[in-house]
């Protein structure tokens, strides 16, 4: 069975693989040649132009030519790292360390601050003018430079100037081109701009969606522990309630038996005795006074507590402290609200480095030919 063919891996400069990486799109190799494709984009005054650089004769060499020396490979140097300060330490694309902001947001509302970070809208404006005004300086510094070795390269000899003049003739006709295609360099890199910032506001509200849920189930836990706490009081209350009823039976009790001490105090005389009518009132009378004193002595006698003594319910609910809610803070990972700002800064620097790289091609071809002259 005969099988799909794998596509390679695209080759060329890191800027091409870079774009077609951060703009996630599969670029084809293309199968022209580059003389194909420079036929393309040379206009017909630009191919007479370059066909007379390349087979008329070479422009006469200028006597006392100076030398190709240490200099120029300086100024070479001095203006690459030039333009790799100023990407490097650009204030729009280090505004996060510039600002001095924390990796995480501030304990206890990671949330908020990372709503923050994503609702307010960050300006890919800001972004678009600054790689704008970078690729102008990258434009001119470069063109001076090229324009200054072409000019040392015109005075060595007459095949050195012969070069001279074709890149002066290729600088003139792709320049136009070039200028359109890294153009739309910022076009592309507001798309990943944007897929960035989705990508952000997708993971924050699943981390808030995360939140809540938990929030909820702390909720839900902390209603059913009230619940099952206020029944258990009121189970107690109840039954200590039930066991504090006062009663009326000792009174009761002390009652009855002066009362029947009463009634056998007569009988409890012996009947060998002759006792009158008057005597047995008074005895019956007596007993009857020792009665009434015991009633009121065990009315007045105060009432022993139960051995358990419950407070209010109320009171117990009260005193009972309540479980502590964990709030949604505590269930959220610290976030960084900048991150994807952060990721898109560096993503911005990377690619101006590459688009360096490819607008300082044409020098570092100058600065080979000066060496093996």
């Amino acid at each position: 069975m005969s099988q799909a063919p794998q596509r390679s891996a695209l080759s060329g400069p890191a800027l091409v693989r870079l774009l077609a990486r951060l703009a996630e799109v599969d670029v084809a190799e293309s199968r022209q040649s580059l003389a194909d494709r420079l036929s393309q984009w040379l206009g017909w005054t630009d191919a007479i132009a370059l066909s007379s650089a390349l087979n008329g004769a070479p422009p006469a060499v200028a006597g006392g030519a100076r030398a190709f020396g240490r200099a120029e490979e300086d100024e070479c140097t001095r203006v690459r790292r030039s333009l790799v300060s100023a990407i490097a330490g650009d204030s729009v694309f280090a505004g996060a360390r510039r600002r001095g902001s924390p990796s995480f947001s501030a304990p206890g509302a990671p949330m908020a601050a990372s709503r923050v970070a994503v609702d307010t809208p960050a300006d890919y404006a800001v972004f678009r003018q600054r790689y704008l005004a970078l690729q102008q300086s990258m434009e001119t510094a470069i063109g001076t430079l090229r324009g200054r070795l072409r000019a040392l390269l015109a005075t060595q000899a007459p095949a050195l100037a012969r070069l001279a003049v074709v890149d002066a003739v290729m600088e003139r006709a792709l320049g136009e081109r070039e200028r359109t295609l890294l153009g739309a360099v910022p076009g592309l890199l507001g798309g990943h701009f944007e897929r960035l910032r989705e990508a952000e506001k997708r993971r924050v509200a699943a981390i808030e969606a995360q939140a809540e849920a938990a929030a909820q189930a702390d909720a839900d836990a902390v209603t059913q522990g009230d619940a099952d706490t206020a029944a258990q009081t009121g189970a107690s209350a109840d039954a200590a309630d039930a066991g504090m009823a006062p009663g009326p039976q000792p009174v009761a009790d002390v009652e009855a038996g002066a009362q029947q001490a009463a009634q056998l105090q007569p009988q409890s005389a012996p009947a060998a005795v002759g006792t009158s009518a008057m005597q047995r009132q008074s005895a019956a009378a007596e007993a009857q006074t020792v009665a009434t004193t015991a009633v009121a002595a065990a009315a007045a006698q105060p009432r022993p507590a139960p051995a358990h003594t419950e407070a209010p319910a109320h009171a117990r609910v009260a005193a009972v402290p309540p479980p502590t809610a964990t709030t949604a803070t505590q269930h959220t990972a610290p976030v960084a609200p900048d991150a994807w700002l952060d990721v898109f800064r560096k993503d911005m620097q990377s690619v101006l480095l590459a688009e360096l790289d490819v607008r300082f091609q044409p020098v570092e071809g100058l600065l080979a030919a000066l060496r093996a002259c």
